[in-house]
């Protein structure tokens, strides 16, 4: 006897549209499609607006579209909605180091690693802000401490999308 899963309510129904919406938003972020990505997580945040992962993708787009400001809103509302979310923690101290607020780059990437330890991404940005403020034997220990770890090949083509736009 095989089953199909069957949505239960229109909330979950809601639920999938919004997570179709992001995977759609995410192809097209990758495609360097960014004000269309954009479009689409608004869209999935008109239907679950307090889908952390939404806003979360939101800053991530307004980041690559060159609006720090905007992104760092976008990521305090995905924290809002998941204070627990290492990657809108890392994600934000992106943001504040976009617009040259050091410390509270420091306090988001170190948020971060509190939550996921194995976050290499955040143990190369703070590594990387640290050498920016000429603290050196921090930074290299971070960054064999990120070498350690899986980089995520979407954060890498990110991080490289916002190095060269902005």
């Amino acid at each position: 006897m095989t089953s199909t899963a069957v949505p239960d309510s229109s909330a979950e129904i809601s639920g999938q549209t919004a997570q179709r919406l992001i995977d759609e938003g995410n192809a097209l972020e990758d495609q360097g499609r960014f004000k269309d990505a954009l479009e689409q997580y608004e869209s999935a945040l008109g239907i679950s607006p307090a889908l952390a992962r939404a806003h979360l993708n939101r800053g991530n787009a307004l980041l690559a579209l060159c609006d720090a400001e905007a992104a760092a809103g976008a990521y305090s509302t995905a924290l809002a909605h998941d204070p627990l979310y290492a990657a809108a923690h890392y994600n934000l101290g992106n943001a504040h180091v976009r617009l040259n607020r050091r410390q509270e780059a420091l306090a988001a990437y170190r948020r971060a690693l509190e939550l996921k330890p194995d976050f290499a991404d955040a143990h190369v940005a703070l590594g990387a802000l640290y050498e920016d403020l000429g603290h050196w034997r921090l930074a290299d220990a971070l960054r064999a401490m990120g070498g350690r770890f899986r980089r995520s090949p979407r954060m890498q083509r990110c991080a490289g999308i916002w190095a060269t736009y902005c």
